[in-house]
C-alpha cells in the first residue's frame, strides 16, 4: 500500500471506530487508530463527529481556532454517511471544511483554492522544491500530507499523490469552483457537466479508477474481493459479516443490517450508490434483474421506516423568545443533531447524546 493510501485509511479507520451499533461517546484516549490533531478539528468542523462532551468547557476554557477539541465524541449522521460516499467527494467534504477553518484564522481563501488547484493539476510523478512555497503554502502542503494528497520524503521537496488527481473526478465542484474564483484563468461560463480546461498538466494527468470488488447474488449473498480491512469495515456498516479469508470477505445483507444503518441517517441510495460504485466488473455480466433486485429490496425496506419513527432524544420547548429559539434551533442544525422542530409552536426535538451540549449552549445565552 502506497503512502497516501495509508494516510487516507488512517483518517477513515479513526471514524470508524465511531462507527458502533449502539452510537456511543467515545474519548481519544479510548481509541486504538489515532489522527494529528489538525485532521481531528477538520472532522468536527466538517461535522462528521459531534462533540458530546466539550473538555475544554468542562475546564472551564474557550478552545482556540488552532488546537483541536478534546473531550468525548460520537458519529454524525453526516459522518455516517461519508463513509459510504465516493472516495472523491469524501475529499473534497474534508477540503472545504478545510478552507472554511483556514478562512476563520484570517487566511486568504483564494491563496488556499489556487494552491490547492496546482496540486490537482499537477503531473504525478514530478516533485517540487519546498523553498519554492510562501510560509502558508508550505503549511498547506504539510497538512495536506496527513491527507494523503500529497507525499514529502523529506523536508526539501514534495509530489502531489494519486489522491490529488482523484480531485478531478468531481468536475461539477471543480467547475463551480473556479466560476467562483476572483482571478478565473479559464472560461466563465462553465456549465456544471463542462470538461475540464485542457492546461499542459491535466493533459497528460491520469486517472484510475479503482477496479470494483463487490458481487451480490440475488439471495443477498455479498462476496468481497478484498484484503483491506478499512474496506471489510465499510462493507460491515450494512452487511452481515460471515467470514473474513485472506483475499475475499463474505457476507449476507439483511433487512435488520440496512435498517441499522438507516437508523443512523444514512439513505438507500447511499447505500445502493456505494455498492453500484464498487459492483465487480462481472456484475455487468449478470442479469440486470439482480441488479434491479436488490436496488428495489433495499428501498422496500427504507420505506418501512417511513411507518413508524423512532428517535431517541430530548424536546426542548418554553423559550425565553423567538430570537432564544432561532439560535438553539441553528445550533442544532449546524451541529447534525437536529431530529424534529416545528417553528409555529417552537419545538425543538434533538439527538439524546447532544443534550450536554445543546444544554450547555443554552446557559452560554443567558
Amino acid at each position: 500500500m502506497d503512502v497516501a493510501s495509508k494516510q487516507w485509511d488512517n483518517i477513515l479507520l479513526h471514524l470508524l471506530q465511531y462507527a458502533t451499533p449502539e452510537g456511543q461517546s467515545l474519548k481519544r484516549s479510548d481509541l486504538k487508530q489515532h489522527v494529528p490533531d489538525a485532521i481531528l478539528e477538520i472532522l468536527v468542523h466538517a461535522k462528521l463527529l459531534v462533540i458530546t462532551e466539550d473538555g475544554d468547557k468542562a475546564a472551564g476554557k474557550k478552545r482556540k481556532l488552532d488546537k483541536a477539541p478534546i473531550g468525548t465524541f460520537s458519529l454524525s449522521n453526516q459522518g455516517w454517511c461519508f463513509l459510504l460516499s465516493s472516495q472523491s467527494k469524501q475529499l473534497w467534504a474534508l477540503l472545504k471544511s478545510y478552507v472554511e477553518l483556514h478562512k476563520k484564522k484570517d487566511v486568504d481563501e483564494l491563496e488556499v483554492i489556487v494552491t490547492l488547484l496546482n496540486i490537482a493539476f499537477w503531473i504525478l510523478g514530478y516533485g517540487e522544491y519546498m523553498s519554492t512555497l510562501d510560509a502558508s503554502s508550505k503549511q498547506m502542503v504539510i497538512d495536506w500530507t496527513s491527507l494523503g494528497l500529497t507525499y514529502r520524503p523529506d523536508g526539501i521537496t514534495y509530489y502531489p499523490t494519486h489522491f490529488a488527481a482523484k480531485l478531478l473526478e468531481e468536475e461539477q465542484i471543480l467547475s463551480k469552483l473556479l466560476r467562483n474564483t476572483e482571478n478565473n484563468l479559464w472560461e466563465d461560463n462553465l456549465d456544471d457537466t463542462a470538461s475540464l480546461p485542457k492546461t499542459e498538466k491535466n493533459a497528460n494527468q491520469i486517472i484510475t479508477k479503482e477496479e470494483g470488488y463487490i458481487i451480490v447474488e440475488s439471495n443477498f449473498h455479498l462476496y468481497a474481493y478484498t484484503n483491506s480491512g478499512v474496506k471489510t469495515k465499510i462493507i460491515s456498516l450494512f452487511t452481515n459479516i460471515q467470514y473474513v479469508l485472506p483475499n475475499m470477505v463474505t457476507g449476507i445483507i439483511t433487512r435488520s443490517s440496512i435498517l441499522n444503518v438507516l437508523k443512523k441517517g444514512v439513505m438507500a441510495d447511499t447505500i445502493i450508490g456505494f455498492l453500484k460504485d464498487h459492483f465487480h466488473p462481472k456484475m455487468s455480466t449478470m442479469s440486470p434483474s439482480v441488479v434491479d433486485a436488490i436496488t428495489t429490496q433495499i428501498h422496500l425496506w427504507s420505506a418501512e421506516r417511513s411507518r413508524v419513527n423512532h428517535n431517541p432524544g430530548v424536546l426542548y420547548d418554553k423559550f425565553k423568545d423567538k430570537k432564544e429559539f432561532n439560535a438553539i434551533r441553528q445550533y442544532a442544525s449546524d451541529l447534525g443533531v437536529l431530529i424534529w422542530e416545528n417553528t409555529e409552536k417552537e419545538f425543538l426535538f434533538v439527538q439524546e447524546d447532544a443534550h450536554p451540549v445543546i444544554r450547555d449552549f443554552i446557559r452560554s445565552l443567558k
